[in-house]
């Protein structure tokens, strides 16, 4: 596992959310980086994902189709655990509506059991 940061930005570029989290590839951490933007794009018109000094990726388009359904069950796990971290810390983005909605719908396939793939 690799340690990664996630920077969510504001119309200005200025930094209005950060979360470190692992993952276990470069892959996974912009694919995880890439869903949690989209849940919480209301709130945020940018992100980065770094790797130590290392920039891997800045984006400012949400996909409205990517969502934690379409990842693979890990990597569900980890998406949802930094949505989770954003809406549970004193950054403006915890206020993101989308956040809250995305988190809830994710749970509530979680519990029900769909809408996970095996790794």
């Amino acid at each position: 596992m690799s340690s990664y940061r996630l920077y969510l930005l504001d119309g200005q570029r200025a930094i209005s959310a950060r979360e470190d989290f692992t993952a276990t590839s470069d892959d996974e951490a912009i694919e995880c980086a890439a869903v949690v933007f989209n849940a919480c794009s209301d709130a945020c018109s940018g992100y980065e994902v770094w790797s130590g000094s290392r920039k891997l990726v800045g984006g400012a388009t949400a996909i409205s189709s990517l969502t934690v359904d379409g990842l693979r069950a890990a990597r569900q796990e980890r998406a949802i655990k930094i949505e989770e971290a954003l809406r549970d810390s004193r950054w403006a983005i915890a206020q993101s509506r989308r956040l809250i909605k995305e988190i809830d719908a994710a749970l509530t396939s979680r519990r029900a059991g769909d809408g996970t793939r095996s790794d």
